[in-house]
């Protein structure tokens, strides 16, 4: 049977800026309720992250699910960053920088379709790129799989695997280490 774990969470968390000894028990602790034959993440590859880690301390398959930069250029998915610049390129082209993007859109003062142009380029990017995960995970065919994306990804693609017949289980929409012991 084809199924995925779904678990929700932070990148800092996943590249170990914080909370890593949480994550880990947390991970190690999951790892006991099923048997999982690989563990998946939405992240970028060339570091050595403590999922991977794990999985090579349990003999567990890690794939690595989200396309390279160079990847997302061929299949035409648009980094955060391209978007940014886009449409600061369409619509303020004097200046150089918006800022953070990621700042409520309160305190920045840009026009509503600036906004709305960026979160609905946003939104399709994020959706391409789950589409890419999905074929890596089928291609992968290592089943059960627990699987790691942003918090912002669990409830699309969620109903994305189960479009495909993929059973799935939410772990944790947002895994909030303040909230786990």
């Amino acid at each position: 049977m084809k199924k995925v774990a779904l678990l929700g969470t932070s990148h800092d968390i996943q590249r170990e800026e914080r909370l890593s000894e949480k994550f880990r028990s947390m991970i190690l602790y999951e790892l006991t309720k099923d048997d999982f034959a690989s563990i998946s993440e939405e992240i970028n590859s060339g570091k050595n992250y403590i999922v991977e880690r794990i999985c090579a301390e349990k003999k567990i398959s890690h794939l690595i699910v989200e396309p390279t930069l160079d990847e997302k250029c061929s299949l035409n998915i648009e980094t955060e960053d391209e978007i940014n610049k886009r449409i600061q390129g369409v619509f303020y082209d004097e200046l150089d920088d918006f800022g953070d993007w990621s700042l409520d859109h309160g305190k920045i003062k840009l026009p509503p379709d600036v906004w709305s142009e960026r979160n609905d380029s946003l939104e399709s990017s994020y959706r391409a790129r789950e589409r890419e995960w999905l074929k890596r995970l089928i291609s992968a065919d290592m089943w059960p799989s627990l699987f790691i994306c942003g918090a912002d990804h669990v409830t699309p693609f969620r109903k994305l695997l189960e479009s495909s017949d993929i059973v799935v289980e939410v772990l944790c929409l947002h895994w909030d280490p303040e909230k786990s012991e």
